[in-house]
């Protein structure tokens, strides 16, 4: 991890553990099956989609932008 810090920096490390968080939220929602805002229309299932795709996002915006240099 020290690595990792020393080549991505403060703002492309915080995107690494943001989308991991992001990914790890998703899974907890997922497998709780809450928080269920909407059931018939935006349901826990949505909510897990939106969290995983912030998370693909965050890891992309690494690679992309800190980790391609």
């Amino acid at each position: 991890l020290p690595q990792l810090f020393t080549v991505l920096g403060v703002a492309g490390f915080s995107f690494l553990v943001g989308g991991g968080i992001s990914y790890t939220v998703g899974a907890i929602v997922y497998a709780r099956r809450r928080p269920d805002p909407f059931p018939s229309v935006f349901g826990y299932h949505e909510v897990f989609h939106a969290l995983v795709v912030v998370g693909a996002i965050a890891e992309f915006i690494v690679i992309a932008f800190f980790a391609v240099l």
